[in-house]
């Protein structure tokens, strides 16, 4: 907007707060369903301040 290059955005404390209740199970490394829920959280919020993925 002003002539400043990002490489990213700064939302990690936000998404961290989303995924929360995923991550700090006992059985998440072992449950495939509640991983997958929590990258979809995660992605979604990356895909909806920065756009798709371009790799």
């Amino acid at each position: 907007m002003c002539g400043v290059d990002f490489d990213g955005v700064a939302i990690g404390t936000f998404a961290r707060k989303l995924v929360k209740d995923y991550i700090t199970s006992d059985e998440m490394f072992g449950d495939d369903q509640r991983i997958k829920e929590a990258v979809n959280i995660a992605y979604k919020l990356i895909k909806d301040n920065i756009g798709e993925s371009i790799w």
